[in-house]
């Protein structure tokens, strides 16, 4: 079945504004994640690129020399590159003093 809640519009702006900018636990919220990017770390404990899946975002850091595209990655590439809804791929970004590796990142344009 399918799940139904009533809410007044203003419950339905505070969980919606709880879901995108609450910060849990010293985590970046969820807006800041997908449109602003973050520091992460790997398995082992490596800085790596978390987010920055607004592909805006991306294009200014291009602009200012702090971030590079290095190519497209699809599991499969000629569905990937069939859908020009979305681009997957690897990139470098200096962010926060580090030099940040996404290896696998994806924008929805």
């Amino acid at each position: 079945g399918s799940l139904q809640v009533e809410l007044p519009d203003s419950s339905w702006q505070e969980v919606l504004r709880e879901l995108w900018f609450q910060r849990l636990e010293g985590r970046p919220s969820v807006f800041e994640h997908v449109f602003l990017g973050n520091l992460t770390e790997d398995l082992s404990g490596e800085p790596i690129a978390g987010g920055l899946h607004c592909w805006v975002k991306f294009y200014l850091e291009e602009l200012r020399g702090t971030a590079k595209y290095l190519g497209y990655i699809y599991n499969d590439p000629d569905v990937g590159l069939s859908d020009n809804r979305f681009v997957s791929g690897k990139f470098v970004w200096d962010h926060q003093g580090y030099k940040l590796v996404k290896d696998q990142g994806g924008f929805f344009i």
